[in-house]
């Protein structure tokens, strides 16, 4: 039914019509059986994996994540998608959650793992496709702890479950060494800071200059045998570790051997490193220092006044002093006849400076002390001239003229003396088998004053020595 008004005036024209419109009833929608069974798809997935199905088919929340089973999820339909002529009826749609399989736990992530300790778990890295750390930046601390991660096999989360673990790892500490020195001489190897737990460390030991290397203490326990040319090796723990070095002043043996000398000092002692030694060497009386041996090496040469000076001494060391018997060689005199008969002076020369013998020196004649009024000495070499008074005194024959100087030096000759010549009065009692008795005379006194020479000399040394 319809009905139209109209008004006027001067200006406008109003013209108002009235439409009744009759509502046709819509259908309802029927059932769509292909939503109401045999619906799968894996547990965890959404409902919008499922498709809209068909026309005209949504889901009420199609992020509904699918649940392991049979279950029902609610969906609205409208026939053809008409709504105009078909009404929206809500249907609870069957879903059949298809359970996962579970992945695997990777043995690679439950053992072994290490890092320093103050690292991110990231620093890690992921160690397999599908593992994540649920804080990556978590700290690892020292020592053995286990740390929250997730797995999912092969990263394949539509068909395999994502497993949580705890993960061991191991915090590697850091640790320090350090090294000191006790006392002097040696170097001061520098400590060593953040070495990590199981690595290998070398330190090594340097002596300085006159001082060896003579233990070496690792937290108090002595590792000196384990030393490999002055270097120790080990490998750190989880405890700081504390060495100490010990060097000792290197010495040398020092050994002196005289003969015929005393030295100062004297026998086998030890000396330093670099030391220097002086010796004073005394001779013996009557004994003249002929070498100064120094490890072999003649030495002499550097003796001032009767002192001589080891310098820098770098090894074991022998030093071997020696004095020889001071001797002087007659060069006019030796073995000569005097004729007493001759009224003349017997006259010696001796190649020594004249005056050694004034100082203290003395005459002897077969052993006897000659007196000073019977000789006199002369000359710039030793020249000795016995009076024929004291010749007179002696028997004809072989005589041993020694001459003791004032440093000790001992000068012999031999000497013969024969007097007025006596008549033979024919008493062949003298003679026998043709042999004069007297021409062994001679002879007899050779051996006879030797004799006694020898003993008065090693006498006479003896008084000399002690006198001075």
């Amino acid at each position: 039914m319809s009905a139209i008004n109209a008004s006027s005036d001067d200006e406008n024209f109003t013209l108002t019509a009235k439409v009744t419109v009759e509502e046709v009833p819509k259908e309802d929608s029927p059932e769509p059986p292909e939503m109401t069974a045999g619906l799968e798809i894996l547990e965890g997935s959404k409902l919008s994996d499922l498709g809209s199905r068909t026309l005209g088919f949504s889901w009420v929340d199609a992020n509904e994540t699918v649940r392991v089973g049979q279950n029902t999820y609610r969906a609205t339909y409208t026939y053809n998608n008409d709504k105009k002529h078909y009404t929206s009826i809500s249907i609870n749609v069957p879903v059949y959650g298809i359970p996962k399989e579970d992945s695997p736990e990777p043995p690679e992530m439950t053992a072994g793992l290490k890092i320093a300790e103050g690292s991110k778990l990231s620093d890690l890295g992921s160690r397999t496709t599908g593992f994540n750390w649920v804080n990556a930046n978590e700290t690892v601390t020292a020592g053995q702890k286990t740390y929250r991660a997730t797995y999912t096999y092969n990263n394949d989360t539509q068909h395999y479950k994502t497993l949580n673990l705890d993960v061991p790892v191991y915090g590697l500490k850091y640790v320090s060494v350090s090294v000191t020195v006790d006392g002097e001489g040696g170097y001061n190897a520098p400590s060593l800071d953040r070495i990590l737990e199981g690595s290998e460390v070398q330190v090594s030991f340097a002596a300085a200059e006159g001082y060896h290397l003579s233990k070496v203490t690792k937290d108090g326990v002595d590792v000196t045998n384990s030393l490999v040319n002055n270097t120790l090796k080990f490998t750190v723990g989880t405890s700081n570790i504390s060495i100490t070095v010990v060097f000792t002043d290197i010495k040398y043996s020092f050994e002196i051997i005289g003969n015929n000398v005393t030295t100062d000092p004297s026998g086998i002692f030890e000396v330093f490193h670099g030391a220097d030694q002086s010796i004073i060497i005394t001779t013996k009386h009557g004994y003249r220092l002929t070498s100064v041996k120094v490890n072999g090496v003649e030495k002499i040469q550097d003796l001032v006044g009767n002192t001589i000076v080891v310098h820098d001494i770098k090894e074991d060391t022998v030093v071997i002093a020696t004095a020889e018997k001071i001797t002087y060689e007659f060069i006019r005199g030796d073995g000569q006849k005097i004729a007493l008969d001759e009224d003349v002076d017997a006259v010696f020369e001796i190649d020594a400076d004249s005056s050694l013998f004034k100082q203290g020196g003395e005459l002897y004649v077969d052993g006897a002390l000659v007196d000073e009024k019977y000789y006199t000495i002369s000359g710039t070499t030793t020249t000795i001239t016995i009076s024929l008074d004291y010749l007179d005194t002696l028997e004809d024959g072989a005589h041993i003229l020694t001459a003791i100087f004032g440093d000790g030096g001992v000068a012999i000759a031999t000497f013969n003396t024969e007097g007025v010549e006596v008549p033979n009065t024919g008493d062949s009692t003298l003679e026998t088998n043709g042999n004069s008795s007297s021409k062994l005379l001679p002879i007899a006194l050779v051996i006879l004053g030797s004799c006694v020479v020898l003993f008065n000399l090693k006498k006479h040394r003896i008084k000399f020595e002690k006198k001075y």
